[in-house]
């Protein structure tokens, strides 16, 4: 397997969203990443360093994700967000 098809089966398991950090860590050189997040690359900034690997719009079960990857491995997320999240992925 590939580092590209090892970072695009991680994010499939983080509903589509990946961290620079993370690629870093899968042995992506860091000018393939940057490359990756551009304007044209097949990548979607985010948020600086997390990165859709899908297009269109994330759900918003990607879009916790994100936020949670942006936040660092302290970050929580909780309330009525978490529930909508769950929710919308039910649909």
């Amino acid at each position: 397997m590939t580092v590209w098809e090892m970072a695009e089966h991680l994010a499939r398991q983080q509903h589509g969203v990946i961290s620079r950090r993370q690629c870093l860590e899968l042995g992506m050189l860091d000018t393939q990443v940057t490359r990756a997040g551009r304007e044209r690359g097949p990548w979607q900034r985010v948020l600086p360093g997390i990165y859709a690997v899908t297009t269109g719009q994330l759900t918003q079960a990607g879009l916790v994700a994100a936020a949670v990857l942006f936040g660092g491995p302290t970050s929580q997320v909780s309330g009525c967000l978490l529930y909508t999240s769950d929710a919308a992925d039910d649909n």
